[in-house]
């Protein structure tokens, strides 16, 4: 399982818009590669999960235009246990 969030693609334009992307994910399965874009204004969020455990990350970007992404422990598919974060990454 690969999950790749950048906010370096900003280069990659929003799927039937005008809006730069300034959050890229992609994910790797076994029907192959899928990619998401998310902006400034929508972010972008993610949850990769087995039966009873999974991480969700959120992309998005504050008042003064930082980006921060989040992770959160989850209970998977199953959501028998309560969501914890476990990260919170900013830029420097």
């Amino acid at each position: 399982m690969i999950l790749r969030l950048s906010g370096t693609e900003e280069n990659l334009k929003k799927k039937g818009g005008n809006e730069m992307s300034q959050f890229y994910a992609s994910i790797q399965g076994n029907r192959g590669e899928a990619t998401r874009c998310g902006s400034k204004n929508s972010g972008i969020e993610g949850h990769i999960r087995g039966w009873s455990i999974g991480a969700r990350v959120k992309g998005y970007t504050d008042s003064q235009g930082r980006d921060h992404i989040i992770v959160i422990k989850t209970g998977g598919s199953n959501g028998h246990s309560p969501e914890v974060q476990i990260a919170h990454l900013t830029e420097a």
